[in-house]
């Protein structure tokens, strides 16, 4: 064997074969890397979509009562629940036009004895208050209470009145919903603390919402699934 000849296996062998094990190993490293980032770039897009969907829906709670507050704090409203004679005005201004503009599914009045007075419902069922009561009868009750013991914690320029409102289960369906008492927008009608007629609304979640919130965050594919659900 000549001398170029060794010293090119020397080379081949000490510095020339490691150095392209190194190069293979790290090309490998880097490519590890590169998908361990990229699927922590995914986790955290999707963390942060979850948590974006989690303080919308949140929101929605807040925004379901602020329109509640449009025609539940109105003298005219109060005069209205109170009269048998008014079925066409609480049908059209507390339940279609609340579906119409604010795309509410759901819209209940109840009297002093929490019974139902008038529903509307876009669910095409003889009573779906009994859907609806499992989750707003809490609700009613806290509000109630709120009402009696004249707690105005949290009212403002905004919420103009109490109201109560939780996420839950109407119909198998998951839906936000809101009860505000229909009170006196000037003050001049006398109500007993807590015997208001109470106002319901129904926001499904699994609807038109999911429309929505894809739309105006961008999101794609946006479906509910019960969790354990397969997807």
């Amino acid at each position: 064997m000549s001398t170029a000849d060794f010293r090119s296996g020397r080379f081949l062998k000490r510095v020339a074969l490691p150095t392209l094990i190194g190069i293979s190993a790290l090309g490998a490293l880097i490519g590890l890397l590169l998908v361990w980032a990229g699927r922590e770039a995914d986790d955290i897009a999707v963390s942060r979509q979850v948590a974006l969907a989690n303080l919308v829906i949140s929101n929605l709670r807040e925004t379901i009562a602020h329109n509640q507050e449009s025609v539940t704090v109105w003298d005219d409203a109060v005069e209205a629940v109170q009269h048998d004679d008014s079925a066409e005005w609480i049908d059209y201004t507390l339940g279609a036009w609340m579906h119409a503009y604010f795309g509410h599914d759901g819209a209940y009045v109840l009297d002093p004895a929490d019974q139902p007075i008038y529903q509307f419902s876009t669910m095409d069922i003889d009573e779906p208050y009994h859907d609806v009561e499992m989750v707003s009868a809490p609700l009613v009750a806290a509000l109630r209470e709120q009402l009696r013991e004249g707690d105005e914690t949290g009212l403002s320029d905004r919420i103009l009145s109490q109201g109560a409102a939780d996420i839950g289960v109407v119909g198998g369906r998951p839906a936000v919903v809101s009860a505000k008492p229909i009170v006196s927008d000037t003050g001049e009608i006398e109500q007993t603390p807590g015997a208001e007629h109470i106002h319901v609304a129904v926001r499904y979640l699994d609807g038109d919402f999911l429309e929505e919130l894809g739309r105006d965050y961008m999101f794609e594919d946006m479906r509910f699934q019960w969790a354990g659900e397969m997807p």
